[in-house]
């Protein structure tokens, strides 16, 4: 699968989410391609946004990584304070 393709398809996914948390007053939606602490932090920065709000992971096994891995990067890669939020299945 190309990179576009991937990209597409995750910005349509993403307006359906910020449509549903969101509401008519609408919020902006961000898609971009590089490693996820990196390009969060940077966005973050760049729009002089006051917090990040991140999930942990719930995902299991033995090649996915561990529960909340980017959301610890995030956590030590940016100045913007960062609130990490538990999975409703962890």
């Amino acid at each position: 699968e190309s990179d576009e393709m991937r990209l597409g398809a995750a910005r349509t996914k993403l307006k359906t989410l910020a449509g549903q948390v969101c509401g008519p007053r609408g919020c902006d939606d961000i898609v971009v391609l590089g490693r996820p602490p990196d390009v969060i932090g940077s966005i973050a920065r760049d729009r002089g946004m006051q917090l990040i709000v991140m999930g942990l992971a719930s995902d299991r096994g033995v090649f996915v990584p561990r529960p909340g891995s980017i959301a610890y990067r995030v956590l030590g890669s940016t100045s913007v304070p960062v609130l990490v939020v538990p999975s409703s299945d962890i």
